[in-house]
């Protein structure tokens, strides 16, 4: 063979070399996983001492719970402590998904006088010594990314 046929064959495997090479495809970034919307929404708080009552409350929406006001209240003893979690599920799917932890939870009372502390998922809620039936809100605000759902309880604390 002559120079300039091997020139040509050599070019022509570097041309499908490249193709070759340019034709990989490239490997999809994991996708982060989206926690779901959230369809449900449960308080389970045990009071401590002797006769408190333990308090649970449940909020369920099919369609999210984003943006709505429970009509169930918190029903709260004065001059008392609470301990339990919140629980957050979307039931939207089969079996249904606790999301509680893709979530960061915040907690923002009016009208009442209770201090909300957290440690994980577990919450603390005390509630000061009340002369009269005091009434307020606590607005939950639940953030995954730049994703952010919110509600509203009634809370209602008595003697």
């Amino acid at each position: 063979m002559n120079k300039i046929t091997r020139l040509t064959w050599a070019l022509i495997f570097l041309v499908l070399l490249q193709g070759v090479i340019a034709c990989e495809e490239d490997k999809p970034e994991p996708a982060v996983e989206e926690a779901g919307k959230i369809t449900a929404i449960m308080f389970d708080f045990l009071a401590e001492g002797k006769g408190k009552q333990d308090v649970s409350v449940q909020f369920r929406d099919n369609n999210g719970i984003n943006g709505k006001q429970s009509s169930t209240p918190l029903r709260l003893q004065a001059n008392t402590i609470y301990t339990g979690k919140i629980t957050l599920l979307d039931e939207s799917e089969t079996p249904n998904k606790e999301v509680t932890s893709a979530y960061t939870i915040t907690y923002l009372e009016s009208g009442t006088d209770i201090i909300i502390t957290k440690n994980g998922q577990q919450l603390r809620v005390e509630t000061k010594a009340a002369t009269t039936n005091t009434d307020g809100v606590l607005r939950i605000e639940m953030k995954q990314n730049n994703n952010v759902q919110k509600i509203s309880f009634p809370v209602l604390i008595s003697q």
